[in-house]
């Protein structure tokens, strides 16, 4: 399947290990990483001495959303993956 790359416009392209750093968009899909995060299978997370993501707040309301759910992993401890 073909996927969209974008990259955060205030953030570095790669990460310190040479690594892409983008958002994904399928066709079905506008934000792979918001549809995991509403289903409780990931966490929203960036490095404290990145630059904060364009897409935090967004990323952290579906987290809280799903937390507060008790969807996917947030189902089985309430602290995942902490």
């Amino acid at each position: 399947r073909r996927v969209n790359l974008l990259t955060d416009p205030g953030s570095d392209r790669t990460d310190r290990y040479g690594r892409l750093l983008a958002y994904v968009e399928a066709p079905q899909i506008d934000d792979v990483a918001k549809q995991l995060l509403s289903h409780g299978l990931v966490i929203a997370w960036y490095p404290k001495s990145a630059a904060r993501p364009s897409r935090a707040d967004a990323y952290e309301t579906t987290q809280t959303a799903a937390k507060a759910s008790g969807v996917g992993s947030w189902a089985k401890c309430s602290n995942f993956p902490r």
